[in-house]
């Protein structure tokens, strides 16, 4: 984008230089990349997804060792590893997972894994993008191992969406949820063309002019998935520094009824604290370093309502926060400006 490129050789500011360094790394994303955290394995499980459906049927040992461990998961990894030592005993013929084992083939089914980065133990920056090879924090100088030990002195964690996403269509239950956007999208095209272009109930995100618009030009086909990406903090203890932020995606191509639930919301990080992030955009980066790398390969889906296997292109539709996270996350001055509408209105603010 020409118009990109000079925004980008006219900024002076240091803090919009390092935000358009992270916009460049995302325009190079790719799954193949530095920045993706995948090992070889977890890539080839994104590329070639199972396409048959998970069933503990015919593995009785197997579902024991689920039982087990579901059972023990408020408890300490010892109490798992004691009764399965136990069991064996008693029937050295099973085969029942390790722990360890039981973690992978779980973050298998599900696809919810997590992708580990260091970050400042003050909470200031994550040493991703830009900052990977830096070995202190940019802000309050804080080295990014421990003098003693060499371990990093604090991590933060992401979960992809792409594997989750998979798992999802993996189910016929969950993946028939998904013609939701497609059912509604045929429906009010429908009614668009034989009410001379007008709706006459605005009930969903996919009556707007925006997502219609990028369903016309081709943009957002019926085999892509549209998201909504929202975070916020919150402070655990009232008396002390205790800050911890969460981001999650929002499947839109449910219907509202589901897609807003508990069950269907599907984490994205965690930002442990204890402070508030200085850099809001190292922390995100790796997941969206993940959706920019999905966008442009695409990610392979099997439909297991229908047996069929498809590229799917993840498309962002909303960014959401409440006030004072937006104004990290979009960098703008925030409500306690003079010009605090998010909207860029002329109206001023005031104080009280």
């Amino acid at each position: 984008d020409p118009d990109l490129e000079e925004l980008f050789e006219n900024t002076c500011l240091s803090e919009l230089c390092l935000a358009n360094e992270f916009i460049r790394e995302l325009q190079d994303a790719s799954l193949d990349g530095r920045h993706s955290g995948l090992d070889t394995e977890a890539l080839n499980r994104l590329r070639n997804p199972p396409t048959a459906p998970f069933t503990l049927e015919n593995q009785p040992d197997l579902r024991l060792a689920f039982d087990l461990f579901l059972a023990s998961l408020k408890a300490s990894v010892d109490v798992y590893n004691t009764a399965r030592a136990s069991i064996l005993r008693r029937h050295p013929e099973d085969t029942l997972p390790s722990y360890d084992q039981m973690k992978k083939i779980l973050a298998e089914i599900t696809g919810v894994g997590s992708i580990v980065h260091p970050m400042c133990k003050n909470s200031c920056v994550a040493f991703t993008g830009p900052l990977t090879d830096l070995d202190h924090c940019p802000k309050c100088g804080e080295p990014k191992h421990c003098p003693i030990s060499g371990k990093y002195q604090q991590e933060f964690h992401t979960m992809p969406i792409g594997p989750i996403l998979q798992a999802l269509w993996r189910d016929p239950q969950s993946a028939r949820r998904f013609e939701y956007r497609r059912s509604i999208t045929r429906e009010i095209i429908d009614k668009l063309r034989s009410n001379s272009g007008k709706i006459s109930t605005y009930e969903d995100f996919f009556h707007g002019s925006d997502y219609l618009e990028n369903v016309r030009n081709g943009n957002i086909t019926f085999d892509d998935m549209v998201l909504m990406f929202s975070i916020d903090g919150a402070q655990l203890y009232a008396h002390k520094a205790s800050d911890c932020w969460i981001y999650i995606w929002v499947i839109m191509d449910f219907s509202p009824e589901v897609r807003y639930k508990k069950d269907c919301v599907i984490p994205g990080g965690f930002i442990p604290g204890p402070k508030k992030p200085k850099i809001l955009d190292s922390f995100v980066f790796p997941g969206l370093y993940h959706l920019a790398a999905l966008q442009k390969e695409g990610l392979t889906i099997w439909n297991a309502a229908i047996d069929r296997t498809f590229k799917s292109r993840l498309f962002l539709a909303l960014n959401t926060a409440d006030g004072p996270a937006m104004a990290s996350l979009s960098g703008l001055v925030g409500h306690h400006g003079k010009f605090g509408c998010r909207l860029y209105c002329p109206t001023p603010g005031r104080h009280k």
